[in-house]
């Protein structure tokens, strides 16, 4: 029971702080304000060119798997060149 608890805590604090640092639970705008963050551009633009990212890898109508798949390819991108 206690393992359950705390499972639940971990759960409740990681959405907080996610939806603190983003605004938003939805992996589709993460993509956006990282696209933004790390490309200087305003979010309207960056949400075109994460669009048009996904759409080159053939996710004409993403989901939130696909935005975050496509979220987790930026971050590691990002990662790799040290912008982290």
């Amino acid at each position: 029971m206690r393992w359950i608890v705390l499972f639940l805590v971990l759960m409740v604090a990681a959405s907080g702080a996610t939806f603190a640092g983003y605004g938003s639970l939805s992996p589709c705008r993460w993509l956006v304000v990282d696209t933004a963050a790390h490309t200087g551009l305003p979010e309207s633009v960056a949400s075109a060119r994460a669009r048009a990212d996904m759409a080159l890898h053939g996710d004409i109508d993403p989901t939130s798997v696909d935005c975050l798949q496509a979220w987790w390819r930026v971050r590691f991108a990002s990662a790799q060149n040290g912008q982290l």
